[in-house]
């Protein structure tokens, strides 16, 4: 018996170069996979409207949607608009984070109180987030170093990870308090 990939039973497939745009769609696989899995479209907006960057966690979906962030409640198919002039959605549990664009701060959404708050000094970049850590990295014009930054949503700290001699792009991870990173980072 032959093994379908999960990650190519969910996706919708393109043809050619062109990149579907307007729409975000999403399905549940079944474990094991016996059969392929209903592709149901969640979102689709008119043909100006385009997505990116969905992340799931349960019924929670947020995605970037008209240079702002939005969370999609797949049980009762509402969609709430998070931030505008922002980027770079991810979801934890109830913790939604992201990037806003014009101060590059970070900011935090609860989603079971509806509370939003910054969470970082300027020039922070690429969150992600596992149970109440937020990884992301700092930019420092002087000598264009990154540095890899943890923020634990309970306790309020920010604390350096890692140090980088020269500039660098996004190359980091979280899962539960483990966090991976690209070669040429390093610890402090």
């Amino acid at each position: 018996a032959s093994r379908r990939n999960p990650k190519r039973s969910c996706a919708k497939e393109k043809r050619g170069t062109s990149a579907i745009s307007g729409e975000i769609s999403a399905c549940e696989v079944p474990a094991p996979i016996k059969a392929m899995p209903r592709l149901k479209r969640i979102i689709q907006g008119a043909s100006s409207r385009s997505f990116s960057k969905p992340a799931i966690d349960g019924d929670s979906v947020v995605y970037e949607a008209d240079n702002g962030i939005y969370l999609y409640n797949l049980a009762t198919n509402i969609e709430k608009k998070l931030a505008s002039s922002s980027y770079n959605p991810a979801i934890s549990g109830d913790d939604v984070v992201w990037e806003h664009q014009t101060d590059y701060v970070i900011w935090h959404y609860k989603i079971s109180t509806g509370v939003s708050r910054s969470i970082s000094p300027a020039n922070r970049i690429y969150p992600q987030i596992s149970n109440g850590t937020v990884v992301y990295q700092a930019y420092y014009a002087v000598g264009g170093k990154w540095d890899v930054f943890t923020y634990n949503l309970a306790s309020g700290v920010e604390t350096k990870r890692t140090s980088m001699a020269a500039s660098s792009d996004y190359g980091f991870g979280i899962s539960g308090n483990k966090i991976v990173f690209q070669e040429g980072f390093t610890t402090s």
